[in-house]
C-alpha cells in the first residue's frame, strides 16, 4: 500500500470510518515488515518491533492532531524502536562475557592456586584504595542481597549498583593487568 493510500485512510478514520482504520493498520503492518526485516534481519526480532510500533500507533494517533503526514509520524515512531532495539542490543552484548572469558570463581576446584593469590592480592589492593568497594565485593561474594547491603551501607539500591559496577570494574583490570588503577 502506497503512502498516498495510507495517509487518505488516515483521514477516513479520522472522520469515522471504523472499517478504514483495520486497512490502514494492515498496510501499515506489512510496509513496516519489510522495512524492519530489512534492518533487523531477524524476522522475530522485526515482527515485534512492528507490533511494539503499531501499539503505539493506536495509543497515539487520536490524541494528537496529525497535519502533515501521518505515514511519516508512523514511520518515525519505528524508526525510533529500531534505535532503541539497536542500543539495547548493542549494551547487551557488551555486558555479558563469554564463559569461556570469565574469570574463574575463587571457589571453583577446578581454579588454580596462583589465580586465588592474584585475587586476594587484588582484594587487598582495592580494599587500600577503598574499604567500600572491597566491602561491597565480600559481601556479594558472602550471597548477601542487595538490600541486605543496603542495610549494612545505609545507602540506596542504585548507589550500590553503581558501586559494584566500579568494583567489579576495578577488580577486572587488576586480575587482568596486576594493578589497581
Amino acid at each position: 500500500m502506497a503512502e498516498s493510500e495510507l495517509n487518505a485512510l488516515y483521514r477516513l478514520v479520522q472522520d469515522g470510518d471504523a472499517s478504514a482504520e483495520e486497512r490502514l493498520f494492515q498496510g501499515l503492518g506489512e510496509r513496516f515488515g519489510y522495512f524492519a526485516q530489512q534492518r533487523v534481519g531477524n524476522v522475530q526480532d522485526a515482527e515485534e518491533l512492528v507490533q511494539e510500533s503499531l501499539m503505539v500507533i493506536a495509543e497515539k494517533y487520536r490524541e494528537i492532531e496529525i497535519t502533515a503526514s501521518f505515514t511519516a509520524w508512523a514511520y518515525k515512531i519505528l524508526e525510533n524502536k529500531l534505535l532503541y532495539y539497536y542500543r539495547t542490543k548493542k549494551n547487551r552484548a557488551g555486558r555479558f562475557v563469554a564463559l569461556e572469558d570469565a574469570v574463574p570463581s575463587p571457589d571453583s576446584s577446578t581454579s588454580d592456586p596462583s589465580f586465588k593469590r592474584r585475587l586476594l592480592l587484588c582484594l587487598k589492593r582495592i580494599n587500600r584504595i577503598n574499604t567500600r568497594f572491597a566491602r561491597l565485593l565480600n559481601l556479594q561474594h558472602q550471597g548477601y542481597t542487595v538490600e541486605d547491603m543496603c542495610d549494612k551501607l545505609g545507602t540506596t539500591r542504585n548507589a550500590i549498583y553503581i558501586i559494584l559496577s566500579r568494583a567489579r570494574s576495578m577488580l577486572k583490570t587488576c586480575l587482568e593487568k596486576g594493578d589497581v588503577e
